[in-house]
């Protein structure tokens, strides 16, 4: 109870300095500012970085820039770390990143692989640090080779465990990363391991071998991340290793590594479904790259919806004589779409989650077929029923008939589109399927609906 009250307090604490910080900027009260950071612990000031409104946060790094340590800059993302090298330049930025232990700046990169777009970076870092970036540039993007860590070690498997421990004293720069040791055999491959856990609860003189793990997973520093993350769930692994085109071991990569890419990848998909480019993290609070993120493929709808109403145009005296049909087709149109976007969720989530081969692919579409032509029907014959009760006959078979079909091709694209993006294109399914499933949606129940008013109707 204590303890709770305790972390109440300083939270409120926290967020009450936030707010005071935030008033005093826009204010323009840099003294008043001043005083309070220079009573926070390090930690509140990270704290106050990872929150404080986004376009305030160039002032406030101003500010406090001589307090700045290189352990409070891997906390921040992306965008806000970039402002603050664009804020501070790249001599004061890299003088702070130069402080970094070699493991330490290699977590960094780790963890900021956008890197390569900050300009006269890599310039103002020390030579062994601008060694480790260009070795971690030469890996393609988004694949093993940029997730691996490299801060492994090894020892010979023929070591008792009180060897293992003395060595370990003296090994300089350990990363707290580091939950386990590698052991090898004469040829200097690696051969097993075994968790800091069991090594401290081993006796002194068993020998390493002995009690050595000898299952481990190894993947090309090329493999993409997707399929790291499908090796991870598949066979509930706690590390991967990382091999070179020569077959020799170069990194290791954990559950913690790939739980961040799928943290990452979450947000991305999330974001790609409501048509929002990257992940525009409303805490950032950045009004131009908010905007941008989301106006591009508003415009985009905008052109494809234009075309839809085009269409509807040509066909206005039928919807005049038959004014039913303009309270009807909307209804079709907006059922159709939330099938395909049903559909589009399932298949991109079985993408995600599996290696999806040959037969996988016609075992998903099979299945997505039978289960949307018979929800099609139900859809079809219920709110036929209802339509029935309203209009006549005829408006009431029209329903039927163009509700099935438009709600059956919505949700045949929802499957097909992401396959086809997914396999032929390359592309993230994310991205693409949702504006061109929505737009079939609406354009199939239009088309049908009205072709089938002028063969029925007249």
């Amino acid at each position: 109870m204590i303890n709770k009250i305790y972390s109440e307090r300083i939270y409120n604490s926290s967020n009450e300095n936030l707010e005071k910080v935030e008033s005093l900027l826009e204010n323009e009260k840099y003294e008043d500012v001043k005083n309070i950071i220079l009573k926070l612990q390090s930690s509140d000031i990270i704290e106050m970085i990872l929150n404080i409104d986004f376009d305030l946060l160039a002032n406030l790094v101003l500010l406090i820039e001589n307090l700045l340590e290189p352990y409070m800059i891997p906390n921040i993302d992306d965008e806000r770390a970039n402002l603050i090298y664009k804020t501070l330049g790249p001599e004061k930025f890299t003088k702070i990143i130069n402080k970094f232990e070699d493991y330490e700046f290699y977590n960094f990169i780790h963890h900021h692989d956008d890197l390569d777009e900050y300009e006269d970076f890599e310039e103002n870092l020390d030579q062994k640090k601008r060694l480790i970036l260009q070795d971690f540039f030469k890996y393609p993007k988004n694949s093993a080779g940029r997730l691996m860590q490299k801060n492994i070690i090894y020892v010979s498997m023929e070591w008792n465990i009180r060897q293992i421990r003395d060595y370990l004293r003296y090994v300089p720069n350990v990363s707290t990363n580091v939950d386990r040791i590698f052991l090898i055999n004469k040829e200097q491959k690696i051969v097993g391991s075994i968790s800091l856990a069991r090594l401290l609860k081993s006796a002194p003189e068993i020998v390493s071998r002995e009690i050595m793990n000898t299952r481990f997973t190894v993947i090309k520093y090329s493999e993409d991340r997707k399929k790291i993350l499908q090796i991870f769930q598949k066979y509930s692994l706690s590390y991967i290793l990382v091999a070179g085109d020569d077959n020799s071991i170069l990194g290791v990569i954990t559950a913690d590594d790939a739980m961040d890419v799928l943290e990452d990848q979450f947000d991305q998909n999330f974001m790609h479904a409501q048509y929002i480019s990257g992940t525009d993290n409303i805490q950032n609070k950045n009004f131009i790259s908010s905007i941008n993120a989301r106006v591009p493929w508003l415009f985009i709808n905008v052109v494809f919806s234009m075309l839809v109403s085009s269409f509807v145009a040509l066909y206005t005296d039928i919807i005049e004589k038959h004014i039913a049909l303009a309270v009807l087709i909307p209804i079709i149109a907006s059922i159709s779409s939330i099938s395909g976007a049903q559909t589009i969720a399932t298949t991109i989530h079985t993408l995600a989650k599996e290696d999806v081969k040959v037969g996988g692919i016609l075992k998903i579409f099979s299945h997505e077929i039978y289960v949307s032509i018979t929800i099609a029907f139900i859809m079809a014959i219920v709110s036929g029923g209802v339509v029935y009760l309203r209009f006549n006959p005829h408006i009431s078979f029209l329903y039927c008939i163009s509700m099935f079909l438009a709600f059956t091709i919505a949700s045949l694209s929802g499957i097909f589109i992401p396959l086809f993006t997914h396999f032929v294109i390359k592309l993230d399914p994310a991205i693409v399927s949702p504006i061109l499933v929505t737009t079939i949606s609406d354009f199939s129940a239009y088309f049908v609906a009205l072709m089938l008013a002028i063969l029925l109707l007249g």
